[in-house]
């Protein structure tokens, strides 16, 4: 059976094109139930009616069903709440700036 870890690391790989940033960096992705060779999972979508919404939801259902024994996945879709947008936006900043203390640092 697959392990929520193995779920988590596959979605590493689904990228917010807007955003630029993985879905689990972000912490879009919530409630992971696993029941056999069935997952369950909700992605919180950084606005209401995003327009990549499928995209995001097709990408993650197709890398989770890569793995070793899924079968059926489910992606239910939410929006982040504006306290948990504001973190996440503050968790790039702080991203960004310490990607800029390397780039400075290799210079």
């Amino acid at each position: 059976m697959v392990s929520e870890q193995e779920i988590i690391e596959v979605l590493k790989n689904v990228v917010d094109p807007e955003i630029g940033a993985d879905i689990v960096f972000l912490e879009m992705v919530r409630d992971i139930k696993i029941d056999g060779n069935k997952v369950e999972l909700t992605i919180d979508l950084t606005v209401p009616g995003c327009p990549l919404a499928s995209y995001i939801a097709n990408d993650a259902r197709e890398r989770v069903l890569s793995l070793d024994g899924v079968d059926d996945v489910k992606v239910y879709l939410g929006a982040m709440t504006r306290e948990k947008l504001q973190k996440v936006y503050e968790k790039l900043m702080r991203e960004r700036e310490r990607r800029m203390r390397e780039l400075q640092n290799q210079s």
